[in-house]
């Protein structure tokens, strides 16, 4: 997060017309760029070293959040793996097709 919680009851969004009510989300943070990528990074394999999650067993209950706040450790932990990924993926789409040179 790049800030604290504030309330903020400006609009953010358009409401549709079959939404019922007047949803205004008033509580907000500001939130740092983030990376989108193309090949899907195995989350479970990272489990085991992440401090966020205490249990293991049962980790995705600790995802199941509106907002969670996690350890800068666990984060670059997680961006490593998934440039690794990356890495290797671009990789193998370089490499020529095994029998040709």
């Amino acid at each position: 997060m790049a800030s604290k919680p504030f309330e903020d009851l400006s609009e953010v969004f358009i409401k549709p017309p079959t939404m019922p009510g007047e949803e205004v989300f008033p509580y907000r943070v500001k939130l740092k760029p983030v990376k989108i990528f193309d090949d899907p990074l195995d989350f479970k394999s990272l489990i085991p070293k992440l401090e966020f999650s205490t249990n293991k067993k049962h980790w995705t209950g600790h995802l199941r959040t509106a907002m969670r706040t996690i350890p800068e450790e666990d984060y670059e932990y997680i961006m490593k793996a998934a440039e690794r990924v990356i890495t290797e993926s671009l990789a193998m789409r370089l490499s020529p097709p095994e029998g040709i040179s």
